[in-house]
């Protein structure tokens, strides 16, 4: 899944965020038909619509380099993403505020 770093105002450091599945409980259900007890549910499914939010560092921002490199066009059905530059972050040193 997709990840993106947010800006903790609080800290002025960074926080590495990642999207990961969210699991959703189907209730345990129970009913009768033509006299018998029938039941349906009780077990943990992937959300097709939900993320979960999970949230890494904090990291100082002098701990952080900007890598730049090139994306390439690419098409995933009626989605397009244009060629581009990129700027991924890296982490080159640990200061005290990122091993906390």
């Amino acid at each position: 899944m997709g990840q993106l770093w947010y800006w903790d105002t609080a800290l002025k450091t960074l926080r590495l965020g990642k999207l990961t599945p969210h699991t959703l409980s189907v209730e345990l259900r129970t009913w009768y038909s033509e006299g018998e007890e029938r039941a349906a549910g009780g077990y943990e499914r992937y959300s097709n619509r939900w993320r979960d939010l999970e949230l890494s560092g904090p990291v100082a921002v002098q701990d952080l380099r900007i890598q730049l490199g090139r994306r390439d066009e690419k098409v995933f059905g009626a989605h397009r993403y244009p060629a581009g530059v990129t700027a991924p972050f890296e982490r080159h040193n640990l200061s005290s505020a990122s091993r906390q």
